[in-house]
């Protein structure tokens, strides 16, 4: 897999509409290959199939589940499964490798899993973990066209993603979205 950045690899988590897939999205033009989440949710509109995510049936989720392809593989179907979002998420073991050289980035569904990859990685791989104030965070759930209910479903899933201790924790509140890979960039050159 041939990559231009040579920054270090990093895993990003935070709530829904934290900003995570503006960072990717913008990291991705600045070099970065995506490793994509696997997940039975749909793809949103302009999501491309393989570049954005993984999107599988529950079928074939669950089998390759069963077959350990996986990090969440070993604790149990129930760990990979978000009842908040009635949606599963896998983050295929193969990433590992990948976020140990420089260049790569990945966003796992939560902070256990980051923690597990980042343990799994070694600390030359950085974690940023962002935070937005639920009125931006409710704001952006809203220009996405989601029920309601699911807005709030979201919302309320938000509040159990806690910055962890490993973390550079980026508040997004009060970035420009086109300048928040350049305000990250800066944050990982330093290291």
């Amino acid at each position: 897999m041939d990559r231009i950045c040579d920054l270090p690899s990093f895993i990003v988590t935070g709530a829904s509409a934290s900003g995570k897939t503006t960072l990717v999205e913008q990291a991705i033009a600045g070099g970065y290959k995506y490793i994509p989440t696997h997940t039975t949710r749909m793809p949103r509109p302009g999501e491309v199939p393989g570049d954005h995510g993984v999107f599988l049936r529950k079928e074939q989720f669950k089998d390759n589940f069963r077959q350990g392809l996986y990090i969440e593989s070993p604790l149990g179907l129930e760990f990979a499964y978000m009842p908040e979002i009635g949606v599963y998420y896998g983050s295929p073991r193969e990433q590992v490798d990948l976020l140990k050289k420089n260049g790569f980035c990945s966003s796992p569904v939560s902070t256990q899993i980051a923690r597990m990859i980042f343990s799994m990685c070694g600390c030359d791989m950085k974690w940023l973990h962002l935070e937005c104030d639920d009125t931006t965070r409710r704001h952006r759930l809203e220009q996405r066209d989601m029920a309601p209910d699911e807005i709030e479903a979201r919302m309320t899933f938000g509040d159990s993603l806690k910055a962890p201790g490993e973390a550079i924790v980026f508040d997004t509140s009060r970035v420009a979205a086109e300048s928040l890979f350049s305000r990250v960039k800066q944050l990982l050159s330093r290291d």
